[in-house]
């Protein structure tokens, strides 16, 4: 059957899971009025966006924009193929975006955005790549992305959801339970947005009257029952811990808040066990006594702060490897804890991957906290700078064992056996 040029060249439709296309050579402009193309288009333009069209459809969404790159080349007032162009360069942008390369994602899906601007998926998944850069000036256009999609969608569901994240983020928690009451309203059994709705709206009611004090790269939130000369030294504190432990991980976020709570307000806001005198989920959270030692604080700060870091470089980092680099830089000495485990029974591997934040044994949590540290110190004696490689490789590995294998070139188990070796018993 011989087919024209106007029925090879087909349009994509980019959904979270679906592709859907259309063989003809028109695209559906703003309305849904159907828009016919300015031009025949050539044969090899044809050719090549057909060409496009089977790589997107095989997930080779890199070669499927080059594709489109040649037709447009040869078709270039073409809105079918800036828009397949689109598809396809979101498409690689959100890959990326997975693969936690959220400044390549960007790149993508701002030239998606640029090529089809209509398209509020991809002005979302832009929001979303620059969210993940956890890069202040990034987070801020997320902000306007969000924005721009919710002025043209008001009841746009992943919009208001990554909004009201950034939002909480930012501990503006009245926005964030705004947003996500919207779009819990618009979705009412969705469990992820009740679990966040609800976590904000507790907060809100512990901090709802707390102060803010600028740093260089910190905001520190304080509560007012927390005197206002310790939250100075809190922020002073947090400055210092940043000049030295930045510099030592090369990871240099540009801004972190920080909220100071009362031992009692920091149980009501994070429902903790009552071992937790810190916590870090995307920001620093601290319970202070009223007049706490100075070396107390500073070792507090060291350890949350330690946290924010080193989940800078990377996500992939175990609870263990980022507990043990924490009272590392606290402070804590590995020998003690050596000690301590020599005197027990054997470490074993399993319990490098104990759920710590919801034990209560406060044994079981001070053997976890030993041995990580002493793992931690271990390989970081192996040789200089063992521990910062193995954070570089684990922002290129999912998984620990294949980092530890890249870094050290024995498995995991063989590691962990030959520290246990060492013990002193």
């Amino acid at each position: 059957m011989v087919r024209s040029k106007s029925a090879l060249l087909s349009t994509f439709v980019l959904c979270p899971a679906v592709l859907a296309m259309a063989s003809i050579w028109t695209t559906l402009a703003p309305g849904g009025l159907a828009r016919a193309e300015p031009t025949e288009p050539s044969t090899e333009a044809v050719q090549a966006n057909e060409q496009g069209i089977r790589s997107l459809l095989d997930r080779e969404a890199d070669q499927a924009a080059t594709a489109f790159r040649h037709a447009l080349a040869k078709a270039p007032d073409s809105v079918v193929v800036r828009r397949n162009l689109a598809a396809a360069l979101a498409a690689g942008g959100e890959r990326r975006r997975l693969e936690r390369k959220p400044w390549e994602a960007v790149a993508l899906f701002l030239e998606a955005v640029g090529l089809h601007p209509e398209r509020l998926l991809y002005r979302v998944q832009l929001g979303r790549a620059r969210f993940q850069t956890e890069n202040n000036g990034a987070r801020l256009s997320a902000h306007e992305d969000f924005s721009w999609v919710l002025k043209r969608a008001p009841d746009h569901l992943d919009a208001l959801v990554s909004l009201g994240e950034i939002e909480y983020m930012e501990r503006r928690l009245d926005e964030a339970v705004r947003l996500w009451s919207q779009a819990l309203a618009l979705r009412p059994h969705d469990a992820d947005v009740t679990t966040r709705l609800a976590k904000a709206r507790r907060e809100q009611t512990v901090e709802r009257s707390f102060r803010e004090l600028p740093g260089q790269v910190f905001l520190l939130r304080y509560s007012p029952d927390v005197s206002e000369p310790l939250a100075a030294r809190a922020l002073q504190l947090c400055e210092q811990a940043y000049g030295e432990l930045s510099k030592n991980y090369q990871s240099y976020p540009d801004r972190i808040v920080v909220t100071l709570y009362t031992p009692a307000q920091f149980r009501s806001a994070t429902r903790t066990q009552g071992w937790v005198a810190g916590l870090w989920d995307g920001t620093i959270r601290l319970a202070v006594r009223p007049r706490p030692q100075d070396a107390e604080l500073r070792a507090t700060i060291r350890h949350e702060l330690t946290h924010h870091l080193v989940r800078a470089i990377t996500r992939h980092a175990p609870v263990w490897l980022h507990e043990g680099l924490a009272q590392i830089n606290e402070g804590k000495q590995a020998e003690t804890a050596e000690a301590r485990l020599a005197r027990g029974r054997s470490p074993q591997p399993r319990e490098l991957d104990a759920h710590i934040l919801s034990q209560r044994d406060p044994r079981r949590v001070s053997r976890f906290y030993d041995i990580a540290l002493a793992y931690t110190a271990w390989l970081n004696r192996t040789r200089s700078g063992a521990v910062q490689d193995l954070l570089r490789s684990l922002a290129k590995e999912e998984s620990i064992d294949s980092a530890l294998r890249a870094t050290f070139g024995e498995s995991r188990r063989a590691l962990f056996e030959r520290w246990k070796a060492t013990l002193v018993r």
